[in-house]
């Protein structure tokens, strides 16, 4: 193909937005953990005022499962509808080499823990690496 020009992009992963790239898109974080937390209290607490193994205390349990499945089935779906436009938009993507493990692990609270799970920044590299793999895309990570 003559005059062709392989379309690059830069994907800088952050809290604040899941992830900003060079040609200025900003998805921004839903923080569905966040956003569910009060849900997510109210169910333990239910939990933990029933009597373990009684009728009541099961449906409380499957109620915390359910609320539980919502906030992991929201940052699967971000993570997903994120990385397909990345990469079908994409020819080369550019990202930052990112340990998660290890911002986790110099983190002072557990809140800044959990703004980390809540931004992706782990999962979405992931999904990018491996449909950038699978669409034969080329994807460099810069340190």
């Amino acid at each position: 193909m003559d005059g062709y020009t392989p379309k690059c992009v830069g994907v800088d992963l952050e809290i604040s937005n899941i992830a900003v790239t060079s040609d200025g898109t900003f998805y921004r974080n839903d923080r569905p953990y966040e956003k569910s937390k009060k849900t997510l209290r109210k169910s333990h607490r239910k939990l933990s005022e029933s009597e373990k193994g009684s009728p009541e205390w099961r449906e409380r349990l499957s109620r915390l499962k359910h609320a539980y499945s919502k906030v992991t089935d929201h940052r699967k779906r971000i993570a997903d509808s994120i990385s397909n436009e990345i990469v079908w938009n994409n020819d080369v993507i550019v990202m930052e080499r990112l340990s998660v493990k290890g911002l986790r692990s110099i983190s002072k609270d557990g809140d800044m823990t959990n703004m980390y799970n809540d931004a992706l920044l782990g999962v979405l590299r992931t999904k990018i690496t491996y449909k950038a793999m699978g669409a034969g895309r080329e994807m460099v990570l810069a340190d």
